[in-house]
């Protein structure tokens, strides 16, 4: 059963095999989020190989049926990335020798194998939202999350209530306020109507300024 969840890889080893087109999809993905990348195959995408040119990423040449091989990379690294179809012995062994020596593993090839899934995801006000189908469309997923943004981007209030409420938040802890005032706090300004009202006004300032002065009769 897989677990949602959100973790910082910077500076993670990240194992890609293959070099085609779904390794070059993955890391164009894992890029940005600052990991250490080594790609292992017999051939390379042109993009991968100016990727290693311009970025963090290693290319190394060689035979993912080399079993010694491949595990000897396994263990030098955090998260390991199968994208080779047609070679269903090899995947068995590469999900193998991951859990032997507890390292995350994405099967690019096998939705249901897989330890780890990479959800499609979108950014809307400063809002992450993903969309996971198991493996069954990522077509599907990607028209949820269509669908989602359509809703949300018009409703421009919300940047303005995270921006206010994550102030709020790191205020707090400055003064001190004790955890169990700070969360009856964050429930009562979520549904506070001047609050409300400045963030459908798109007033950042004055917002931030509002919970401030909150935070501040509370403590004087």
């Amino acid at each position: 059963m897989r677990i949602p969840m959100y973790i910082d890889i910077t500076g993670y080893k990240v194992l890609v095999l293959g070099g085609g087109y779904e390794a070059t999809k993955k890391v164009r993905r894992f890029i940005r989020y600052r990991p250490i990348i080594t790609v292992y195959s017999l051939e390379f995408s042109d993009e991968l190989v100016r990727m290693s040119n311009e970025e963090n990423v290693s290319l190394v040449k060689g035979d993912v049926r080399d079993i010694d091989k491949l595990e000897r990379l396994i263990t030098e690294n955090d998260i390991v990335i199968y994208t080779v179809p047609g070679l269903e012995e090899v995947e068995k062994k590469v999900r193998e020798i991951c859990v032997k020596h507890r390292k995350l593993h994405i099967l690019s090839t096998n939705a249901q194998l897989t330890q780890v899934a990479m959800p499609v995801e979108i950014e809307i006000h400063g809002l992450k939202f993903t969309a996971y189908s198991a493996g069954r469309s990522t077509l599907v997923a990607l028209l949820a999350l269509d669908e989602i943004e359509k809703c949300l981007k018009p409703k421009r209030y919300l940047s303005i209530l995270l921006e206010a409420m994550s102030y709020l938040k790191t205020y707090m802890k400055k003064r001190g306020i004790p955890y169990k005032t700070r969360m009856r706090m964050y429930r009562e300004l979520i549904n506070d109507e001047r609050l409300w009202k400045l963030a459908t006004e798109e007033k950042l300032d004055e917002a931030i300024s509002y919970v401030k002065k909150k935070v501040d009769t509370l403590v004087d």
